[in-house]
């Protein structure tokens, strides 16, 4: 007879969760009985934990607590943990990894979230600050994708080692930042074996490295800027010559070291500050083109929309047409601190050029009116509150707003912000406003909670 004997350990620590959205936080629990798992959804970071723990139940081949399809939620802040997430158990079928989450968020809408206020930044501590290996669960057929997005990685300055090394798979990192990351070495190691990476609205810029990427593996850099880096070699390095380099969207400019004679990048609708023997000119660039960044202390990298060329100038197919855009596009339609790709809609046809859309000299928050904010019923709220805006011939009116320090702003067809002015709480009458025509107006409350209406004055 055989007889099978579970400890008490065993049975609370081998939980069946299925497609769990864990919670970590830089304040979590660090409980080992703790697995920042919310069950019901609505827990979310009450129950986070800790990252270091989150490092040791993701390795803990004794005990695995994470099943199936798996989602890492990670909420602003400072994070000093070496993130390893190679050789992860094989109880684990996908991964996604998250950042930009308020204290109160849970994973249910990513567009919400705010990189500004609650920017995710993760600091080298030692060896790479982020190395994934694939997944052991599919082996190596490579038909997995792993995500990485909203999170910012630095070193502040210091020497490191890799910023970001990626191995074995399929990759999508959007909307993430690597900046003031100083190495002797690679910035970021990239070799998917017979995969791709694939960045969309990314940054790179104030870095020091011997080389920004070696390319082992397919690559396609779409609304990527890659701006002001030390680099003490080449900005490509290239391991084999069997694989595609695609560039699209993106702005390089002001680096050092660009001549890559053995690389090839097939180049679509950019701006190079020149062009360079690497680039293969497919059509729609820009170069010796100054992308005129702004500089603003909140989002440097975006561009002047009053003059830059980089307004207006990219193709939206390049996002649109990816094959996982269908299941992925409340992330890969926004920008590097989470704001909508586009200013026209049905059919997209209008975006910018770089990893950030429509930025000004007076403030980085730019052009917001996504499409999908008023595609299905432009009378639709975006939130739960009653606003109430309707216009006539003199004024628009903005009645039931709720709290103090709300704020309005009003765009034209151009997706161009044309005015913007406080609300007060309660009924409030707009008359000093443009020619008559059709306009998007977003009410903002002081929580942060958003409207959007189509009127015509």
């Amino acid at each position: 007879m055989l007889i099978v004997i579970f400890t008490i350990g065993q049975i609370c620590y081998a939980q069946p969760y299925v497609s769990p959205v864990i919670y970590v936080s830089p304040y979590g629990s660090n409980d080992p009985s703790d697995y920042g798992v919310d069950v019901n959804g609505t827990d979310g970071f009450n129950i986070a934990i800790t990252p270091d723990l989150l490092m040791t139940h993701l390795h803990d081949v004794n005990n695995p607590a994470y099943f199936g399809d798996v989602k890492i939620c990670f909420m602003g802040g400072d994070y000093y943990t070496e993130f390893d997430f190679n050789y992860l158990l094989n109880t684990i079928q996908s991964l996604e990894i998250y950042g930009g989450f308020g204290s109160y968020e849970i994973f249910d809408d990513l567009t919400n979230r705010d990189f500004i206020f609650n920017e995710t930044r993760f600091h080298a501590v030692g060896g790479a600050t982020v190395k994934l290996c694939g997944l052991p669960y599919y082996g190596n057929n490579n038909i997995y994708t792993i995500i990485i997005d909203g999170i910012t990685i630095t070193s502040d300055y210091m020497v490191s080692d890799y910023a970001l090394s990626l191995i074995q798979g399929n990759y999508i990192v959007s909307q993430c930042k690597i900046e003031g990351f100083q190495t002797d070495d690679i910035l970021m190691w990239l070799e998917s074996g017979g995969g791709s990476i694939t960045f969309v609205s990314c940054l790179f810029a104030d870095n020091v490295a011997y080389y920004l990427m070696a390319l082992c593996t397919n690559v396609n850099l779409i609304n990527v800027t890659i701006a002001d880096n030390d680099l003490k070699d080449d900005m490509f390095i290239p391991f084999a010559h069997a694989y595609t380099y695609n560039m699209r969207n993106s702005i390089i400019y002001g680096n050092s070291n660009m001549d890559m004679a053995s690389l090839s990048f097939d180049v679509y609708h950019s701006i190079l500050e020149n062009l360079e023997s690497w680039v293969n000119d497919i059509g729609g660039n820009m170069f010796n083109t100054d992308p005129l960044f702004t500089y603003n202390y909140m989002a440097p990298y975006s561009c002047d929309y009053t003059s830059s060329p980089a307004i207006g100038a990219g193709e939206p197919a390049f996002i649109t047409s990816l094959s996982f855009y269908a299941l992925h596009h409340d992330i890969l339609d926004y920008d590097v601190i989470n704001f909508g790709r586009y200013y026209d809609s049905n059919p997209v046809t209008m975006l910018d050029i770089g990893a950030y859309q429509r930025g000004t000299n007076l403030s980085p928050y730019y052009n917001i009116a996504h499409p999908s904010e008023y595609e299905n019923d432009p009378n639709e709220c975006l939130t739960v509150e009653p606003i109430h805006i309707w216009s006539d011939a003199h004024a628009v009116h903005i009645n039931n707003i709720k709290g103090a320090n709300a704020t309005l702003i009003l765009y034209n067809t151009a997706g161009q912000m044309v005015y913007a002015s406080s609300l007060s709480e309660g009924n409030n009458t707009i008359s000093t406003l443009p020619q008559a025509g059709t306009y998007i107006v977003k009410t903002t409350s002081s929580e942060g909670e958003a409207y959007a209406k189509l009127i015509v004055k």
